[in-house]
Formats: C-alpha cells, sequence, structure tokens
C-alpha cells in the first residue's frame, strides 16, 4: 500500500509539474517578419492587444509599403490591413474581429505598392498558420 501511495503521488507531482511549466501556445502578439517591415498578429487579448487581430508596420523607406492578409474558412474570410500612403516606421491600428476559437487561419505579410500602370504589384510574401 505504501508503494502503491509513494507512486501515485509521484506521478500526480510529474504531471503537475509538467502542466505547470507549459505555457499557452499564443498567450502573446507575435512578429511576422518580411523584408522591409513585419506583421503582428495577436491570437489572445493579452497586455492590451485585442484577440484575433493583424497589424502592419513598415521599417524600410524603400517605397513599398507592408500589407498582412489573414484568411480562415477555407479562404472564405479575409481581413486585410496595410501602410500604404504613410512613410515607413508607421504601424497601423489592429484590424480585429471574432474567430472561431482553434480555427486555422493563415496570415501572409509581404510588401506591396501601387505601380505606375495603377495595379498593385507585391514581393516578398512569407506565409504563417496559426490557432485563432
Amino acid at each position: 500500500m505504501r508503494i502503491l501511495k509513494l507512486g501515485l503521488c509521484t506521478g500526480i507531482a510529474a504531471a503537475a509539474m509538467i502542466a505547470g511549466l507549459q505555457a499557452p501556445a499564443w498567450a502573446s502578439t507575435e512578429y511576422l517578419w518580411t523584408a522591409g517591415g513585419y506583421g503582428l498578429w495577436s491570437a489572445d487579448p493579452s497586455s492590451g492587444d485585442p484577440g484575433d487581430a493583424i497589424k502592419a508596420c513598415d521599417t524600410s523607406s524603400d517605397g513599398w509599403a507592408i500589407q498582412v492578409s489573414l484568411n480562415w474558412g477555407d479562404a472564405t474570410h479575409t481581413r486585410t490591413i496595410d501602410t500604404r500612403g504613410h512613410q515607413s516606421g508607421y504601424c497601423t491600428g489592429w484590424a480585429t474581429g471574432d474567430i472561431p476559437e482553434s480555427e486555422t487561419v493563415d496570415i501572409t505579410v509581404q510588401q506591396v505598392k501601387l505601380g505606375d500602370d495603377g495595379k498593385l504589384h507585391y514581393q516578398n510574401p512569407v506565409h504563417f498558420q496559426r490557432q485563432a
């Protein structure tokens, strides 16, 4: 009986220690980098940042803006934000809205600019997949 109690106590202590050491997967805002800037992804509200939110930041005065696109639901839902019309050093506000928990989202961070031909041109796309 004594060995059984010792085994149970050891097992419970080990499980508690493992559970206590595991941090939430997306507890804070995540930086998603591309050439010339970055996007921010915030899955859950934390430190004043909203949840299910994206933000775009331009760090280079190269003539290109930064665009962040968020897609989910087999690409039937989209949220896009960009820094076009602003100088480098600019970050957009948060683009947010509710996304069902555990939904897989696809995030693309890329450079964008309006060309002389009147069309948007894109370069250096970086793709990320996360959980809402």
